[in-house]
């Protein structure tokens, strides 16, 4: 299992969407889908994104305001996975 190359956790979310989002809310944020297969009622679970960048090289991380929003839904996305 992959482990995140700041903390070593084995935490990390993969396939998580970067959106653009409109005027009045943050530039960018990440989404999960709780119930991914769904046509409608995806039970999408979204975080606005907040950037730390290097003011030397421009090296950019961005971060999830509300990541355990994130994880909720991808642990049920998991759950709904393992019952099929």
């Amino acid at each position: 299992m992959p482990k995140c190359p700041k903390c070593a956790s084995g935490s990390l979310m993969d396939h998580l969407r970067v959106l653009a989002l409109g005027e009045g809310s943050p530039n960018l944020a990440v989404q999960a889908c709780g119930n991914p297969e769904a046509l409608l009622f995806k039970e999408r679970a979204i975080s606005p994104l907040e950037a730390t960048v290097c003011g030397e090289c421009g090296y950019t991380e961005l971060y999830a305001v509300e990541p355990k929003v994130l994880a909720r839904a991808v642990a049920a996305a998991a759950r709904k996975s393992r019952r099929r």
